[in-house]
């Protein structure tokens, strides 16, 4: 399992493989817990960071994280 930690207020996550299985976020606005994300969908993008420290777990995949302070 793998995790990064956010410094930016908001967040995007796109898939770089066909399937990112076992994502988890804490700390954001819309919470995810053991998701699968697959490529073209949006479930992803644009999330905002509430907590003062937000995480992003997978078990599966690549992920390709953009973050942005607004």
């Amino acid at each position: 399992q793998r995790q990064m930690c956010i410094r930016d207020r908001y967040i995007s996550l796109i898939p770089l493989t066909t399937q990112v299985t076992g994502v988890t976020l804490k700390g954001f606005k819309y919470l995810l817990q053991d998701a699968t994300l697959t490529i073209g969908e949006s479930i992803g993008v644009s999330n905002e960071q509430i907590e003062k420290r937000a995480e992003v777990k997978l078990k599966d995949g690549i992920l390709i994280c953009i973050e942005s302070k607004d």
